[in-house]
């Protein structure tokens, strides 16, 4: 092998040991945490005490959202301009997918997962943009969760849906929270 060859060699080999570095790296990541098995200890609860629990948890992180520098969560998820605004929405939308939905889809055969996922990220930003007063908008902390079934929530989500819809909600302002609070 002439010395070309070696280099070249080299430079194949060098790419390889990355991606096999990275792949490891990849799998070695735990992946789909269970939703579910993350609310399991209210799962015993009547109804009335598991939306004041879903209540206190969204104002929990919409409460530590409003304490931020709300220029740099703006900046960080709500960039208007550039294609970093994108690539922003899209990490969040990555951590989001680390977490398994499967238990949606358990008592309801005919929910669709899709217009869930998106309502409630559309429920989180909302309630995310008006705590930092985006585009005029207000919204006075804490919240009740009667508020936000009533002006929020699409009515095409089914009363029997919302516990699975609030998990997913949960879920949004705690990625969204950790993400912009995380990131430098």
């Amino acid at each position: 092998m002439n010395i070309q060859n070696k280099q070249l060699q080299k430079q194949v080999d060098d790419i390889v040991f990355d991606f096999e570095d990275k792949i490891k790296k990849i799998m070695s990541i735990e992946y789909h945490y269970n939703l579910d098995y993350i609310f399991k200890n209210i799962s015993n609860l009547i109804d009335e005490d598991k939306y004041h629990i879903y209540e206190m948890l969204i104002n929990y992180y919409l409460e530590n959202l409003s304490k931020l520098d709300h220029h740099k969560i703006l900046n960080q998820i709500y960039q208007t301009e550039g294609e970093n605004s994108i690539g922003k929405l899209h990490e969040i939308q990555n951590i989001i997918d680390f977490f398994d939905y499967s238990m949606i889809n358990q008592d309801h055969d005919d929910i669709d997962l899709d217009e869930m996922e998106e309502e409630a990220s559309v429920i989180a930003f909302d309630l995310v943009a008006k705590i930092l007063g985006k585009n005029e908008r207000k919204l006075k902390l804490p919240i009740k969760i009667q508020n936000i079934k009533d002006f929020c929530i699409n009515n095409t989500i089914r009363e029997c849906d919302m516990h699975q819809l609030f998990f997913l909600i949960i879920l949004d302002l705690s990625v969204i929270y950790h993400y912009v609070s995380n990131k430098k």
